[in-house]
């Protein structure tokens, strides 16, 4: 149940940041379609979006890891602690001790808490973004 629940919770983060960085490309998208002065309005409306997911993602996740000394310079973010405390309990021949489990806990909390923020900006963020590029009629294809 431990290890189920571990990888339930890094699934569902690994999802959500899937989703942030096809919501990025999407609002880039729209952005680049813009002329004129919509640009600006949508560049700001993007980055009203991109920044608090950006934030999410970058808690989740080591976006700054791409070679494989990196790990080295760069610290492990949520996901990868949580992998860690799973990796650890799973290949021992006893169930997860008292630390283990409040690790686990607290984790699972953290990452929670980092969904719960994505929900709700992209939500509210992209709903208002679309109502601007809606408002400001941005071609579909340019």
């Amino acid at each position: 149940a431990f290890v189920i629940e571990c990888r339930d919770t890094i699934t569902a983060a690994h999802e959500a940041i899937v989703a942030i960085r096809g919501l990025r490309d999407q609002l880039d998208a729209v952005v680049q379609r813009s002329e004129g002065g919509a640009e600006q309005q949508l560049e700001a409306a993007a980055e009203q979006v991109n920044g608090p997911l950006r934030e999410v993602e970058e808690t989740l996740y080591q976006t700054k890891s791409k070679s494989r000394q990196d790990p080295l310079n760069y610290p492990i973010k949520l996901t990868d602690k949580l992998a860690g405390v799973m990796s650890a309990v799973n290949r021992a021949e006893y169930g997860p001790t008292m630390g283990q489990q409040q690790v686990k806990d607290e984790l699972v909390a953290k990452i929670e808490e980092q969904l719960e923020i994505y929900r709700i900006r992209k939500d509210t963020g992209v709903a208002d973004f679309n109502a601007l590029a809606l408002r400001l009629a941005v071609p579909y294809v340019k």
